[in-house]
């Protein structure tokens, strides 16, 4: 027998002084040291706890995570819903610190429930009133966890063009100032060779071969560090065929040409950045609020598309 004070439990407050007897009688007080488990979730009910101290942490399985419903300290009853149901628990209840506790068997439960209609109606009320309770809890942190993980694939997602943004830019400056320095050290009358009409190399294998044929014109007219022009060269569009050079000028000419290709290739690099990120923005607001109206006008097609985009992480694995 316990001498917990049943009725500073929400659960029991409405029972009367015999009621309360009988279901004293056959309480008993344990401890659980913090990190211990009560039950399972999808362990068979026959036992409730009254935490008398500590704290019991209720968790639920969601997806692939353990989500915390819900912090049960004194006063609190655990594990009654399975009593009640016979069902298997629909939580694990898990000690957070060293816990003390008073158990309530089921068999207990049960013959009170039997012995007085009354005290039935008295329990039941607060049942549904915690069911409810537990199942808004739940809703709720599934929903957070639902998206955090929307959140962190979001971020992934991000992360490229926001970092090649924010690369483009911190070398723009510089690349912009050499390729002005570059302009103005080529001898006046020099001729520049035309910007490309063909667009760059989209094989591997094809830019690798004009990047070669590059480099190798570049190390016969003695061009320092041609291993590092020609792929500035090549995916600018140039070809050995565009790059009429003079033995004389061709160091100030490629040094010109190349300068031009980097500023180039990082206001690319700036402006394909900025356009993900602005289509991850209006893909996060679209989706956001496909539910927000009762009837709305929707393009279906561009909102499985938006999905799409936002779920990408999770559909490519």
């Amino acid at each position: 027998m316990s001498s917990f004070d049943l009725r500073s439990v929400d659960l029991f407050a409405g029972l009367d002084d015999d009621a309360l007897a009988r279901l004293s009688d056959d309480l008993t007080t344990c401890v659980f040291p913090g990190g211990a488990t009560l039950f399972e979730e999808g362990d068979a009910g026959d036992t409730a706890y009254i935490v008398t101290s500590g704290e019991i942490e209720i968790l639920k399985a969601s997806a692939d995570r353990s989500v915390r419903i819900a912090i049960s300290g004194p006063g609190v009853v655990v594990g009654e819903m399975s009593l009640l149901t016979g069902e298997p628990r629909s939580a694990t209840a898990r000690a957070v610190v060293d816990t003390e506790l008073v158990s309530i068997p089921k068999a207990t439960l049960d013959a009170l429930l039997e012995s007085d209609v009354q005290v039935a109606h008295a329990l039941f009320d607060v049942f549904i009133a915690r069911w409810r309770e537990q199942q808004s809890r739940l809703r709720q942190s599934e929903h957070m966890a639902q998206i955090g993980v929307l959140t962190a694939g979001l971020a992934h997602e991000m992360n490229n063009p926001a970092a090649a943004v924010t690369r483009g830019a911190s070398l723009l400056a510089e690349a912009v100032e050499r390729r002005a320095a570059a302009e103005v050290a080529i001898p006046r009358g020099t001729h520049i060779p035309e910007s490309p009409s063909t667009h760059p190399p989209t094989s591997p294998g094809e830019r690798a071969q004009i990047e070669d044929e590059i480099e190798a014109m570049l190390d016969d007219l003695g061009i320092e560090e041609a291993w590092s022009t020609a792929p500035l060269l090549a995916e600018a569009g140039y070809t050995v065929a565009d790059l009429d050079l003079q033995p004389e000028t061709a160091a100030a000419v490629v040094e010109t040409l190349a300068a031009r290709a980097e500023v180039d290739t990082l206001v690319s690099e700036v402006a394909e950045g900025s356009t993900r990120l602005s289509e991850l923005v209006a893909a996060l607001k679209s989706y956001s609020y496909l539910d927000q109206g009762p009837v709305q006008d929707v393009d279906v097609a561009r909102g499985i598309e938006d999905t799409l985009l936002i779920l990408k992480p999770k559909t490519t694995g």
